[in-house]
């Protein structure tokens, strides 16, 4: 997964399909509203249920991007980003399940920093959840995830300490 830019000079999202003999490009479907539409994540519970997390603009702001794969077609899904969020966006997604997915990125808050995005999906819904960041970051955000279990998850990214040092961290989900 990722993204091209068409023939109206916008990003739009990308996908690949593997046959086992050749790729198959397809373009996804973007949100109407979408100046710049991006996808960064994949994750296969099954070749009927994939999804690829990212992020487009609209308005000048991010908000978070998700596409489902049904083995035929490309679904659109708009997940929320938290209250009071200002903008926001997937980076990375996995999925242990068919019903059972969590993406990962960050959102800006009230504040103007940025700070940890994940979004679970049920089999129908995404929930957005804000996961901790280390006592006295500033900020930050996470950029992949691994799911081995629906109820395991690792998510790494990285946060700008109380020195205004770039640090990496992890979070468990579970």
């Amino acid at each position: 997964a990722g993204y091209f830019e068409n023939s109206s000079g916008k990003y739009a999202p990308l996908a690949e399909k593997w046959n086992g003999t050749s790729w198959t490009a397809q373009e996804p479907p973007t949100p109407k509203e979408g100046e710049f539409d991006i996808v960064s994540g994949l994750s296969c519970a099954s070749s009927t249920a994939c999804f690829a997390g990212g992020s487009f603009i609209s308005s000048g702001k991010y908000a978070p991007l998700a596409e489902k794969w049904n083995g035929t077609a490309w679904a659109l899904q708009e997940p929320p980003t938290p209250k009071g969020a200002k903008e926001g966006g997937l980076i990375g997604v996995s999925c242990a399940a068919s019903t059972e997915c969590i993406g990962a990125g960050s959102f800006e808050s009230g504040s103007e920093k940025h700070v940890p995005l994940a979004e679970e999906w049920n089999g129908t819904a995404w929930t957005a959840q804000e996961p901790p960041l280390p006592t006295g970051a500033k900020a930050g955000s996470l950029y992949s995830v691994s799911c081995v279990f629906p109820t395991e998850c690792i998510a790494v990214g990285e946060f700008e300490n109380s020195s205004s040092k770039i640090v990496l961290f992890a979070e468990r989900y579970q």
